[in-house]
């Protein structure tokens, strides 16, 4: 998607663009795959300025026509299993309306008020700035850019919000808490311990409404792009890995092909796994020596990865919520153990499943990629019983949880991806879903740039520049990664 975004900034500054794509689709992660009468969303929940009210508005205006795309609101954003002290379980609900939050927090929790009210109001305050959040001075003018950046000054209560609430994550916010409902509610916010700044900076774009799910799902995406940059003039070959990135007197001037071909540029980019570009496609060279610490990071320093397990079945399942975590206890194959599961249920998309029908999918979170990139490359069908196995507990936890609305009885499609796969389509290191990990603030340590110290005609992009990654910070590093090549041409 960064690939996409900058081809499509670079070709409407009339520059002559082609994108290497090693697999057979655009979009990286951001992809949807058929299979028979459903269509898999491999990775949107939603779209991160969907509307006006946020400058990631302005961003994707600036590459594509995102208003074409149809979005949907939701009032809950996860309905949340939540064990008591009986051995029972209770069902929190985390409402996007703040107001609606608020007042539901207090009746769980009157001896947190303060504590709640405080959250809330930190929400507020965001959701106040979030017009101009990013920084986004759209003018070329340095004049105006500098006047855009001087006039942020008025945003100086955002200093205080992130003083009190950026060093405290999901579970240590939780144990500041008196009621242990609310406690434990709090810790299963995300399926991880999650930095409280994500969890409210979240919600904010979810109050607003700038943030929402596209009908169609990844698909709907990544296609608007992709045709929009074919509409002008752009070159995308398929099926072509690169091997290395060719530099010649510290310019990078060309890429050589993994099937033998050399191309040649005045500009290369790469929006690939960031240890790969320049510790394998440039040889490790370009680099700090605080940059050059990050190619040997343990695996907590990257965001976990997923076994998902995509299910398609013959029924709408209007009974069950879109989007939930389940209390379900259990070992991954690769042992990493678990407590919950989360479950994503479309039937309110209509472009994904035939009339009558719907597709879900259940995550499970792990951080033992290597295991499944091991295991697939020793033994295809020990791999493939690992996959079954990680599909039966999904089946059975669904058949135990919803049994007047899912059986195996309905089900006509199973497919399991795992860190193997999102390895072997994007080659992110260990099957990573998202590049760094926000817990361990890695950007701090030192700060990824654009550019290669030494290394002109050449720019990074994609979700490895900041910790969280994902979408946003793909956008965002496209618009930099820009700037550097123009600079540079």
């Amino acid at each position: 998607m960064a690939g996409l975004s900058l081809g499509i900034r670079l070709l409407r500054r009339g520059e002559n663009v082609t994108i290497y794509e090693a697999g057979t689709s655009v979009g990286g992660l951001c992809v949807n795959w058929r299979r028979g009468d459903y269509d898999f969303n491999g990775c949107l929940h939603w779209v991160l300025g969907a509307r006006a009210g946020s400058s990631f508005h302005d961003m994707w205006r600036d590459v594509c026509d995102i208003d074409s795309l149809k979005f949907i609101d939701f009032d809950e954003r996860v309905d949340i299993e939540v064990p008591d002290e009986d051995g029972g379980v209770w069902h929190f609900h985390l409402y996007n309306d703040v107001d609606r939050l608020q007042d539901y927090l207090l009746a769980l929790s009157p001896a947190d008020a303060r504590a709640i009210r405080r959250w809330m109001d930190a929400v507020r305050t965001v959701s106040r700035f979030l017009p101009d959040l990013p920084p986004y001075p759209r003018s070329s003018s340095r004049v105006r850019r500098t006047l855009h950046y001087a006039s942020l000054w008025r945003m100086w209560p955002m200093l205080p919000l992130m003083a009190r609430w950026g060093s405290l994550s999901t579970f240590s916010f939780a144990e500041t808490l008196k009621g242990s409902r609310l406690r434990e509610a709090v810790r299963r916010l995300y399926m991880n311990e999650t930095a409280m700044t994500v969890v409210i900076f979240g919600q904010a774009y979810m109050a607003t409404r700038v943030a929402a799910y596209p009908i169609g799902g990844s698909r709907a995406l990544s296609d608007l792009l992709l045709r929009t940059f074919l509409s002008l003039g752009g070159h995308v070959e398929f099926g072509a890995r690169v091997e290395k990135i060719r530099v010649d007197g510290g310019r990078a001037v060309g890429l050589e092909l993994a099937d033998g071909r050399v191309t040649s540029s005045d500009a290369v980019c790469s929006c690939a796994d960031w240890r790969w570009t320049v510790g394998h496609a440039l040889g490790g060279r370009f680099l700090s020596k605080a940059a050059r610490s990050l190619l040997s990071v343990d695996k907590t320093s990257i965001f976990y990865s997923y076994c998902r397990v995509h299910i398609g079945v013959a029924s709408r399942l209007d009974a069950i919520p879109h989007f939930l975590r389940i209390d379900e206890s259990g070992v991954l194959p690769d042992g990493t153990p678990f407590s919950q599961i989360e479950v994503e249920v479309n039937s309110f998309d209509p472009l994904l499943a035939a009339e009558g029908k719907t597709t879900l999918t259940v995550n499970f979170t792990t951080r033992e990629g290597q295991w499944w990139i091991n295991l697939r490359n020793s033994s295809r069908e020990a791999y493939k019983a690992a996959k079954n196995d990680v599909a039966r507990t999904a089946m059975a936890a669904l058949t135990r949880k919803f049994p007047g609305s899912f059986s195996e009885s309905i089900v006509e499609v199973v497919d399991v991806t795992s860190p193997a796969t999102y390895h072997r389509f994007t080659s992110n290191h260990l099957g990573s879903s998202q590049g760094w990990s926000p817990m361990k603030n890695i950007m701090c340590r030192p700060p990824l740039s654009s550019t290669l110290p030494g290394l002109r005609g050449f720019a990074l992009a994609g979700h490895w520049l900041e910790a969280g990654g994902g979408l946003p910070i793909a956008l965002i590093s496209a618009l930099r990664a820009e700037r550097a090549i123009v600079s540079d041409l």
